[in-house]
């Protein structure tokens, strides 16, 4: 049994991101824990192997921690389950989420990079976002979860389009059927900010404005430690911090076109 300490050393240079006060508060509960698994494997007479450090201040807390993910996922597959439909079209998401709706639902998914994940049920193609490869009114239902956010911003190796978000918008209305349904997820904050090249956060007004041509179904806005929050319980929380955004989700039903009616001659 040995103590790297080389491993030590190089997990003390990241202290600074975790907080000197949470390592301190933290330090002896781990190194009391880690005697007595020692004292205890010893008296097993277990050969634990060399031992490294990986503290994880924080962990120890009582309750789990509830991420965003979880909770747009928990929504988005709320919707397709009342929906119903024969294939999920989604751009982006997640692939935990992916690959755990294709179970039950059949999934083309629509990445800018390359997937290397094969299951029954679920397809991937590599292609960007502002060009999708479906043809006019096809989809009945499709998805994207924070993605929209960083759409031409290079961070995943698509190319600069100050506009690349309201371009995928537009191939989304092009490519869902009249009556179709769509699910997506962003950031959203009292005012809109640019926070290059990680993502963009929007106003409700932008949100607004990007959902023209659609009727919305229902919407929902996270907040760390809240869950889903009705408007008018999110709105309280609202700041100019972009530290301190929440995540809107919602789903818009993309709406028929209008039929003029023609006067019958008499």
């Amino acid at each position: 049994m040995s103590i790297n300490l080389k491993k030590i050393k190089e997990k003390l240079r990241f202290i600074k991101k975790w907080g000197v006060g949470e390592y301190l508060r933290s330090g002896q509960q781990i190194f009391s824990g880690l005697n007595a698994y020692l004292e205890e494997a010893n008296r097993l007479e277990l050969d634990v192997g060399e031992i490294h450090f990986d503290v994880r201040a924080g962990d120890n807390s009582s309750e789990h921690p509830l991420r965003k993910s979880v909770l747009e996922a928990s929504f988005a597959a709320e919707m397709v389950s009342r929906a119903k439909p024969e294939t999920v079209f989604d751009i982006g998401s997640d692939l935990v989420f992916l690959a755990t709706l294709s179970s039950f639902v059949n999934v083309v998914g629509v990445d800018t990079r390359t997937i290397d994940f094969r299951k029954p049920g679920l397809k991937f193609k590599k292609i960007d976002a502002r060009g999708l490869p479906f043809k006019d009114n096809e989809c009945e239902f499709m998805s994207s979860l924070c993605v929209i956010e960083h759409i031409g911003l290079g961070r995943y190796g698509d190319t600069i389009d100050p506009i690349g978000d309201l371009k995928f918008i537009s191939e989304v209305k092009r490519c869902l059927k009249p009556g179709g349904i769509f699910v997506f997820s962003i950031p959203v904050s009292a005012s809109s900010v640019l926070v290059f090249n990680a993502h963009r956060i929007y106003n409700l007004s932008q949100i607004d404005k990007m959902i023209t041509g659609f009727s919305l179904i229902d919407e929902r806005f996270i907040r760390s430690g809240f869950g889903l929050l009705q408007r008018e319980e999110a709105l309280p929380f609202f700041t100019n911090d972009p530290k301190e955004y929440m995540v809107w989700i919602g789903c818009v039903k993309k709406s028929y076109p209008e039929t003029k009616e023609v006067e019958r001659g008499k």
